[in-house]
């Protein structure tokens, strides 16, 4: 769901066959949680375990139902984070 722009433009013009993969994935599912998972999966092929980013991803997979499902995200979504977008900000449903 949520990659850095470098991340995103990484994935773009990787000929690597995993990540090409993933990133059609995550470019093609409907559901914001899977989105989140193939993300996590090509931050951890490239060792960005410690990015915002990847931090935001697993706080998504590891408490799914506290937070709602806007839909999958064109682009970095990364804007969630940076700049609080209000279409797409994820707010805890419980606690």
């Amino acid at each position: 769901m949520v990659l850095s722009l470098d991340e995103l433009a990484t994935a773009n013009g990787s000929s690597n066959v995993e990540i090409l993969e993933l990133f059609h994935g995550r470019n093609v599912v409907d559901c914001f949680i899977h989105q989140c998972g193939l993300d996590r999966e090509l931050q951890k092929h490239w060792k960005s375990t410690q990015s915002i980013e990847y931090k935001f991803n697993c706080r998504i997979l590891h408490e799914p139902t506290k937070y709602p499902d806007p839909g999958p995200v064109k682009g970095a979504g990364s804007d969630i984070i940076e700049n609080h977008s209000t279409r797409f900000q994820i707010r805890k449903m419980s606690d």
